[in-house]
């Protein structure tokens, strides 16, 4: 029989216990190579599909990450298109003369969330039949689809039949469009003259009646985009509104519907004249 004092026993368990956990680490490694890892990574996708995730590379453990939707047809159609627009009321207005406001600013293409929904539900072909026979809520979605689908001439092309078929919101989406244009552009003419159009589609949102965008909206529109307008300057914009106006009006007559309809509610002119407007 082998004699073990403590030192020489000592060392036998310490050699026993390193033999075990490297046993135990290599069969570890062996599961890893063959089945790959099945913790936090396990949500994380090829090159192509990891751009349908949020990356957050501190996440804790047990936070799954999220996907985001791509701007398809399948994914935005029905929920994200078009923005509300939701009527903002002042004391003085009475439930009647709510409606009748309401009413005014959806043919004008100011849609409520309830009047979205239900253009929301309907299908990609019946929103395009609607658009092709002048519908300018149908127009309004499709103009967003087709910016998200990355097509922006048709998109754009959606946005002024829509202007032309009566929407006054058209007009001032056009102009947020070339007023971001111009935040891209250095300054010189292609900037100032991106700045002017811009002016004058919301100019011209104030001819068709939507008198919340008056001359004190339109100068505090211009200074937040840093956008210095001379008064030769001022003349250009002018002139800019009365063609948009002009050619669109052209177009109206020879599609057979008519001059532009410029009459406001006069529950709405109740409201512009409590908000100060005129």
């Amino acid at each position: 029989m082998i004699n073990f004092n403590k030192r020489t026993l000592l060392y036998f368990i310490l050699i026993v216990v390193a033999a075990l956990l490297l046993y135990i680490l290599q069969a570890q490694l062996k599961g890893n190579s063959a089945g790959g890892f099945t913790g936090d990574n396990r949500n994380i996708k090829s090159p192509t599909e990891k751009s349908n995730f949020i990356e957050n590379p501190v996440a804790p453990a047990e936070k799954t990450l999220k996907t985001i939707d791509k701007p398809t047809l399948k994914n935005i159609t029905k929920e994200t298109a078009i923005k509300a627009d939701e009527p903002k009321f002042i004391d003085g207005i009475d439930e009647g003369e709510k409606a009748d406001i309401i009413n005014w600013m959806e043919s004008r293409g100011y849609f409520r969330s309830e009047t979205i929904a239900l253009y929301n539900s309907y299908s990609e072909a019946t929103l395009e039949a609607l658009a092709a026979q002048g519908d300018i809520g149908a127009l309004q979605i499709i103009h967003q689809l087709r910016m998200l689908e990355g097509r922006r001439e048709q998109g754009m092309d959606a946005l002024d039949e829509a202007a032309m078929r009566g929407s006054v919101r058209a007009f001032v989406s056009i102009s947020s469009y070339l007023i971001s244009d111009m935040a891209s552009q250095v300054d010189g003419p292609a900037r100032d003259e991106l700045g002017y159009k811009a002016l004058a589609y919301m100019k011209v949102a104030n001819m068709r009646g939507d008198k919340m965008i008056d001359d004190l909206f339109i100068e505090q529109y211009r200074s937040a985009a840093n956008f210095n307008v001379t008064p030769e300057g001022q003349k250009i914009i002018d002139e800019y509104a009365k063609n948009i106006y002009r050619s669109l009006e052209n177009d109206r007559i020879n599609e057979g519907l008519g001059e532009f309809d410029n009459a406001i509610d006069p529950s709405v002119e109740k409201l512009y004249e409590l908000a100060g407007k005129k």
